[in-house]
């Protein structure tokens, strides 16, 4: 993403800078009679706005000059941010003709006052300070390139990719870089993501979803057209839980439970994954097939999965390999749920590209199927497993997530992320890797909302400060929405 678009869309946070303009000694040089640099001066705005883990939107511009006032070119200039901050894209190590130099500043992780020390010569420095905030949220689900959240008073917020309405502010548009309110007074107490589609559940446990549509996913009893802002799931039934996870491109299925444990799905039915012993893509929630009572339910790529009272593991949908994500079963679809791995319990599974990765009482993570892009936590060349195999490393899990559908990102007891899979550009971790120092109280993981080119996770951080993890390791505040 390029810098001119960051600066136009940076978010409005408060940000003071306080120019302190040191003045130093004159006189020759006593190498050459070179004037030497007696004044330093902050030239850029001392009003600007800044979001921890982002450039603040203006360059910080200074001028070196001479006891007289005449601008000195040449002269050694050196940046030093605190916070854990960076100044990237510099312009000039030097002054150039005009006694100028100048830097990008990109603000630390940290929300609050921040520091930037800008010295030349034997000057005393310039010290620049600045506030930055952030987002903050209670949770926060990532889809294809977007991503929302809810607030503490249960208002969702989106932002990212919106070229089929998946904001669900009215709009169709181009990417919006700062969360922006979802259309409606729905008060919401979950919400979920997939490639294109977002829906949430009321208080209530009534259902409304809105963006793609082209299979029916958001339950809204039509197929194709857009859905552009909250709109009630087809059903009078009302719903404890609700998933749309899936991969970030493939048409969604959405799957909802009920307080009974019954489970019930809509929209991509090209596997089996509604469950309904069909094929067909219905635009309104049909009851799969299954006398099973569920705790949790989660969509995936090709597959469904529930977890049952009891804690069996129970998928529906296409076994396109053996072994896959329905261990040793023939090749095929499976359009009724089947038990899976019945000696293990889950509290949480997630499905990716022929692979399930799981989460057990015990905290423990175990994933099986595909190992062709190191979802196993295994390398590459390690073969398929039907069995679930011991995530790599002695980590204690209490979240997990997959980020596409070649990718699962997972939190451990003491809010630390890992990830390992297939990032992107060949790039693949093979054991689980800590991504960022930052510690999380919860995490969704899909295609980064602030550049589609790739995966990554956000999280809710300390006093719920909302960040997001590029697999490349650069770590960005959510930016807070504007103020009325």
């Amino acid at each position: 993403m390029q810098l001119a678009q960051l600066r136009i869309r940076r978010s409005t946070a408060g940000l003071s800078i306080l120019a302190l303009i040191a003045l130093g000694g004159c006189g020759e040089s006593p190498t050459g009679g070179r004037p030497v640099p007696a004044q330093i001066h902050l030239l850029s705005p001392t009003t600007q706005t800044g979001t921890p883990g982002w450039p603040v939107s203006d360059s910080v511009i200074v001028e070196v000059l001479d006891a007289d006032g005449n601008a000195l070119s040449g002269v050694r200039v050196t940046w030093a941010a605190a916070n854990e901050a960076d100044v990237i894209s510099r312009q000039a190590d030097t002054t150039n003709l005009a006694g100028r130099a100048s830097a990008e500043w990109r603000l630390g992780r940290r929300e609050g006052q921040q520091t930037l020390s800008i010295s030349a010569g034997d000057l005393d420095p310039i010290v620049v300070s600045a506030t930055a905030s952030i987002f903050h949220a209670v949770s926060v689900t990532v889809g294809g390139a977007f991503a929302c959240a809810l607030t503490e008073t249960g208002q969702a917020f989106c932002w990212g990719a919106n070229l089929v309405g998946q904001l669900g502010n009215g709009t169709v548009s181009g990417p919006v870089l700062v969360p922006a309110p979802v259309s409606g007074d729905l008060v919401f107490t979950t919400l979920t993501a997939s490639g294109a589609h977002t829906c949430g559940l009321t208080a209530g446990g009534a259902a409304y979803c809105w963006g793609g549509n082209e299979s029916g996913e958001t339950g809204t009893g039509t197929l194709g057209s857009s859905v552009l802002t909250p709109t009630p799931v087809q059903t009078a039934l009302r719903f404890t839980r609700i998933s749309a996870e899936g991969s970030g491109s493939w048409p969604n299925s959405t799957c909802g439970l009920t307080a009974a444990g019954e489970a019930w799905c809509w929209g991509n039915n090209s596997f089996g994954q509604l469950g309904n012993d069909t094929t067909t893509d219905v635009a309104a929630p049909v009851r799969v097939q299954s006398d099973v009572s569920f705790t949790s339910i989660h969509t995936g790529f090709f597959h469904s999965c529930a977890v049952a009272t009891t804690g069996e593991l129970w998928c529906w949908g296409r076994q396109e390999v053996s072994p896959g994500a329905f261990a040793a079963r023939p090749v095929g679809v499976y359009r009724t749920p089947v038990a899976l791995q019945e000696t293990f319990r889950f509290t949480e599974v997630i499905g990716g590209w022929n692979y399930i990765c799981g989460i057990t009482a015990e905290h423990g993570g175990f994933c099986w199927g595909s190992n062709w892009n190191g979802t196993l936590s295994r390398d590459h060349y390690t073969a398929a497993s039907a069995d679930p195999l011991p995530v790599t490393g002695d980590h204690a899990f209490t979240a997990i997530s997959a980020a596409g559908y070649r990718e699962v990102h997972a939190l451990t007891l003491d809010g630390a992320l890992y990830r390992w899979g297939d990032i992107g550009y060949n790039n693949i971790d093979t054991t689980p890797v800590q991504v960022t120092d930052l510690r999380f109280t919860q995490i969704d993981s899909g295609d980064d909302p602030f550049d589609e080119t790739w995966y990554g996770a956000c999280g809710v951080a300390a006093r719920n400060a909302v960040y997001c993890v590029r697999d490349d390791g650069l770590v960005q505040g959510v930016p807070a929405p504007a103020v009325p």
